[in-house]
Protein backbone atom coordinates (compact mmCIF):
# COMPACT_ATOMS: atom_id res chain seq x y z
CA UNK A 1 0.00 0.00 0.00
CA UNK A 2 1.10 3.39 -0.74
CA UNK A 3 -0.22 7.46 -1.49
CA UNK A 4 -2.05 6.19 -3.92
CA UNK A 5 -3.72 2.82 -3.13
CA UNK A 6 -4.72 2.10 -0.31
CA UNK A 7 -7.40 -0.53 0.93
CA UNK A 8 -11.23 0.95 1.99
CA UNK A 9 -13.34 0.23 4.23
CA UNK A 10 -16.82 -1.47 3.20
CA UNK A 11 -20.36 0.65 4.61
CA UNK A 12 -21.97 -1.08 7.10
CA UNK A 13 -24.74 1.38 7.61
CA UNK A 14 -27.71 2.02 5.93
CA UNK A 15 -28.52 4.64 3.47
CA UNK A 16 -29.76 7.63 5.17
CA UNK A 17 -33.34 8.63 4.32
CA UNK A 18 -35.32 11.87 4.54
CA UNK A 19 -38.38 11.96 2.55
CA UNK A 20 -37.46 8.72 0.36
CA UNK A 21 -34.43 9.58 0.04
CA UNK A 22 -31.34 11.47 0.13
CA UNK A 23 -28.16 12.20 -2.21
CA UNK A 24 -25.09 12.23 -0.71
CA UNK A 25 -22.09 13.44 -1.97
CA UNK A 26 -19.59 10.76 -3.29
CA UNK A 27 -16.31 10.08 -5.25
CA UNK A 28 -16.78 7.44 -8.18
CA UNK A 29 -13.64 6.24 -9.37
CA UNK A 30 -12.95 4.13 -12.40
CA UNK A 31 -10.39 3.44 -15.39
CA UNK A 32 -13.26 4.50 -17.85
CA UNK A 33 -13.52 6.97 -21.04
CA UNK A 34 -14.08 10.29 -20.69
CA UNK A 35 -16.58 10.90 -23.71
CA UNK A 36 -14.00 10.51 -27.06
CA UNK A 37 -11.41 8.96 -25.09
CA UNK A 38 -11.04 5.53 -26.34
CA UNK A 39 -7.96 4.19 -23.89
CA UNK A 40 -7.37 5.39 -20.64
CA UNK A 41 -4.56 3.69 -18.04
CA UNK A 42 -5.14 6.65 -15.24
CA UNK A 43 -7.56 6.14 -12.62
CA UNK A 44 -9.88 8.77 -12.21
CA UNK A 45 -11.84 10.01 -9.52
CA UNK A 46 -14.89 12.50 -9.74
CA UNK A 47 -17.06 14.14 -7.32
CA UNK A 48 -20.60 12.61 -7.76
CA UNK A 49 -24.23 13.35 -5.59
CA UNK A 50 -25.44 9.87 -5.24
CA UNK A 51 -29.13 8.64 -4.26
CA UNK A 52 -30.89 5.09 -3.19
CA UNK A 53 -34.18 4.04 -2.42
CA UNK A 54 -37.65 4.40 -4.26
CA UNK A 55 -37.51 6.27 -7.30
CA UNK A 56 -33.64 7.03 -7.36
CA UNK A 57 -33.00 5.25 -9.89
CA UNK A 58 -34.92 5.86 -13.60
CA UNK A 59 -35.83 2.74 -15.85
CA UNK A 60 -36.14 0.18 -12.72
CA UNK A 61 -38.66 -2.05 -11.15
CA UNK A 62 -39.34 -1.45 -7.44
CA UNK A 63 -37.21 -4.86 -6.52
CA UNK A 64 -34.17 -3.46 -7.69
CA UNK A 65 -34.36 -0.25 -6.43
CA UNK A 66 -33.30 -1.76 -2.78
CA UNK A 67 -29.53 -3.24 -4.49
CA UNK A 68 -29.09 -0.03 -6.56
CA UNK A 69 -27.55 3.62 -6.48
CA UNK A 70 -27.70 5.95 -8.73
CA UNK A 71 -26.11 9.33 -9.69
CA UNK A 72 -27.57 12.30 -10.08
CA UNK A 73 -27.66 12.80 -13.47
CA UNK A 74 -25.63 15.93 -14.48
CA UNK A 75 -23.79 17.43 -17.37
CA UNK A 76 -19.87 16.75 -17.08
CA UNK A 77 -20.94 13.86 -14.28
CA UNK A 78 -20.89 10.59 -14.07
CA UNK A 79 -19.24 7.37 -15.26
CA UNK A 80 -18.40 5.64 -18.64
CA UNK A 81 -17.56 2.56 -20.61
CA UNK A 82 -14.36 0.76 -18.97
CA UNK A 83 -15.86 2.07 -14.99
CA UNK A 84 -17.54 -0.80 -14.59
CA UNK A 85 -16.14 -2.35 -10.96
CA UNK A 86 -15.10 0.94 -10.14
CA UNK A 87 -15.56 2.20 -6.58
CA UNK A 88 -18.10 4.92 -5.01
CA UNK A 89 -16.99 5.66 -1.96
CA UNK A 90 -19.53 7.91 0.34
CA UNK A 91 -17.65 9.18 3.92
CA UNK A 92 -14.50 7.49 2.68
CA UNK A 93 -16.45 3.93 2.51
CA UNK A 94 -17.34 2.05 -0.24
CA UNK A 95 -21.35 1.90 -0.88
CA UNK A 96 -21.43 0.63 -4.73
CA UNK A 97 -19.74 -0.80 -7.32
CA UNK A 98 -20.01 0.26 -10.90
CA UNK A 99 -22.55 -1.43 -13.13
CA UNK A 100 -23.77 -0.30 -16.05
CA UNK A 101 -25.05 3.45 -17.63
CA UNK A 102 -28.53 3.82 -19.32
CA UNK A 103 -30.17 6.25 -21.78
CA UNK A 104 -33.08 7.37 -19.13
CA UNK A 105 -35.13 8.47 -22.44
CA UNK A 106 -34.91 5.30 -23.88
CA UNK A 107 -34.12 3.13 -20.86
CA UNK A 108 -31.68 1.30 -22.36
CA UNK A 109 -27.98 0.26 -22.40
CA UNK A 110 -26.49 2.74 -23.91
CA UNK A 111 -23.99 1.54 -27.08
CA UNK A 112 -20.77 2.96 -27.84
CA UNK A 113 -21.33 5.14 -31.01
CA UNK A 114 -18.51 7.23 -32.55
CA UNK A 115 -19.51 10.90 -31.22
CA UNK A 116 -21.24 9.40 -28.01
CA UNK A 117 -20.63 11.63 -24.62
CA UNK A 118 -21.10 9.35 -21.43
CA UNK A 119 -21.21 12.42 -19.41
CA UNK A 120 -24.77 14.07 -20.40
CA UNK A 121 -27.77 14.59 -18.19
CA UNK A 122 -29.59 11.93 -20.19
CA UNK A 123 -27.31 9.31 -19.11
CA UNK A 124 -27.71 7.88 -15.36
CA UNK A 125 -24.78 5.66 -13.84
CA UNK A 126 -26.06 2.68 -11.77
CA UNK A 127 -23.94 1.18 -9.22
CA UNK A 128 -24.38 -2.10 -7.08
CA UNK A 129 -25.51 -1.29 -3.58
CA UNK A 130 -22.78 -3.53 -1.63
CA UNK A 131 -24.96 -2.69 1.58
CA UNK A 132 -27.32 -6.06 0.64
CA UNK A 133 -24.25 -8.67 0.41
CA UNK A 134 -22.32 -7.60 3.05
CA UNK A 135 -23.39 -11.16 4.58
CA UNK A 136 -22.01 -13.02 1.50
CA UNK A 137 -18.68 -10.60 1.41
CA UNK A 138 -18.13 -11.23 4.77
CA UNK A 139 -17.87 -15.14 4.11
CA UNK A 140 -14.54 -14.30 2.25
CA UNK A 141 -13.20 -11.43 4.22
CA UNK A 142 -13.86 -10.87 7.62
CA UNK A 143 -13.73 -7.12 8.10
CA UNK A 144 -16.49 -6.40 6.26
CA UNK A 145 -19.46 -5.72 8.32
CA UNK A 146 -22.90 -7.68 8.63
CA UNK A 147 -25.73 -6.60 6.59
CA UNK A 148 -28.27 -3.82 8.62
CA UNK A 149 -31.75 -5.52 8.95
CA UNK A 150 -32.85 -2.24 6.58
CA UNK A 151 -30.65 -3.70 4.16
CA UNK A 152 -32.15 -7.13 3.71
CA UNK A 153 -33.73 -7.24 0.02
CA UNK A 154 -37.70 -7.71 -0.70
CA UNK A 155 -38.68 -8.85 3.00
CA UNK A 156 -41.96 -9.70 3.85
CA UNK A 157 -43.85 -7.25 6.36
CA UNK A 158 -46.96 -8.67 6.71
CA UNK A 159 -48.79 -11.74 5.50
CA UNK A 160 -52.43 -12.52 4.95
CA UNK A 161 -54.18 -15.55 3.56
CA UNK A 162 -56.32 -15.39 0.26
CA UNK A 163 -58.93 -17.74 -0.25
CA UNK A 164 -60.13 -18.38 -3.42
CA UNK A 165 -63.88 -19.99 -3.73
CA UNK A 166 -64.50 -21.24 -6.87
Amino acid sequence: MNNCVNIIEMAGDEWPYKDGGEYRSCIAAGFGDLGKTKSNTKLKKMNVKALHGEKSCPCTRRYQQKRLVCLKPEEGCGVCHGDSGGVLACNNKAVGVAHVILDKRQCSALEVPENFDCLKETTVSFFIFTCPLNDWMRQYVSSVPPTPESCHSLTIKSCKRIIFIT
